[in-house]
């Protein structure tokens, strides 16, 4: 497996003994704050006033995004805080996966040499002290001292200057998303956590998918293996340019009609329910990673909020997962 899933990637913690039914009672208890019912913030005309009397209460700046994104990751980092050696090393493929995102925001910010807003993004991060010095260089030497602890993991990461030259900061985050969920979707995982990997990687081959044909892209998209759906189907579907086939496809994976709600959204809904019915699981991993993906959408459900103010009030709906 080449490079462990240790401190090299994520900050060090001690471990504090705590057994798991401690945790998990703990989580019970946070996860009865998340938001159940979304119609009064979508209703309300100032959703900003109505989330004071929410957990959200005291973020609510003029940076929305941001603000929201330090809270998601402050609560993951308590999660991750109060988890025994046994948890930690269940859940750290996951976290480090969430992480990517934070390491995409500090490499466009070293694009202006922004190493104040840098700093900003990475005061809640789980990454690593290693890592984060890392980031705050400039974009080349992030990029090879990513590129040094990636290809310890696997050789598909390597050459991440070239594809910089090539294909721009896109090109960067493709290979380190899709050579992450490739390598860790057949790596040793916990069931559910293997579950959740596999319908990470279908949600996000139909959505590119989906993608590609809507707006008539010129090239097909490279599509992820270690997926329920093989790649050649997807590439059977691309070249008839079929949206319809693509509906049909998402449907029969989520059980939801793609007409009723964005495909995107319908996705989101099928990891949401079968995270729930995992959090039954009597060990507890499921109804802890169930939590961390309802915060992790209860804070894009959010963002779609606070940035639709002025779109129709059905529209966001449909776009929230709930």
């Amino acid at each position: 497996m080449g490079k462990s899933w240790n401190a090299e990637f994520l900050r060090k913690t001690d471990d504090r003994g705590y057994p798991t039914e401690y945790l998990l009672s703990r989580i019970r208890g946070r996860r009865a704050h998340l938001i159940a019912d979304w119609r009064p913030l979508v209703l309300s005309d100032s959703p900003v006033d109505s989330l004071a009397l929410t957990r959200y209460g005291s973020i609510m700046t003029d940076d929305y995004p941001e603000a929201i994104r330090q809270y998601l990751l402050k609560e993951f980092g308590w999660v991750y805080s109060q988890m025994n050696r046994t948890l930690r090393k269940i859940f750290r493929p996951f976290f480090l996966y969430t992480e990517l995102s934070t390491i995409f925001i500090c490499l466009r910010n070293a694009i202006g040499k922004e190493s104040g807003k840098i700093d900003s993004i990475l005061s809640s991060s789980l990454l690593s002290e290693k890592i984060k010095k890392i980031l705050r260089g400039d974009l080349l030497s992030a990029l090879g001292g990513l590129e040094d602890y990636f290809t310890g993991l696997s050789a598909r990461f390597s050459g991440l200057r070239n594809t910089l030259e090539n294909t721009g900061l896109r090109g960067i985050e493709l290979t380190l998303s899709t050579g992450y969920l490739e390598h860790t979707v057949h790596s040793k995982l916990h069931p559910v956590m293997k579950d959740f990997f596999v319908s990470v990687i279908d949600s996000r081959n139909i959505l590119s998918l989906y993608k590609y044909i809507r707006l008539n892209g010129k090239s097909v998209p490279p599509f992820i293996t270690g997926g329920r759906i093989s790649e050649n189907m997807f590439m059977k579907i691309a070249a008839k340019k079929d949206l319809l086939e693509v509906g049909s496809m998402a449907h029969k994976l989520t059980k939801i009609a793609s007409e009723t709600a964005p495909i995107e959204t319908s996705l989101n809904r099928m990891v949401t329910r079968l995270l729930r019915k995992a959090g039954r699981e009597p060990l507890g991993v499921g109804l802890i990673l169930d939590y961390l993906w309802r915060t992790s959408l209860e804070a894009t459900n959010l963002s779609i909020l606070l940035y639709g103010s002025e779109t129709d009030r059905r529209i966001i709906t449909e776009e929230m997962v709930q």
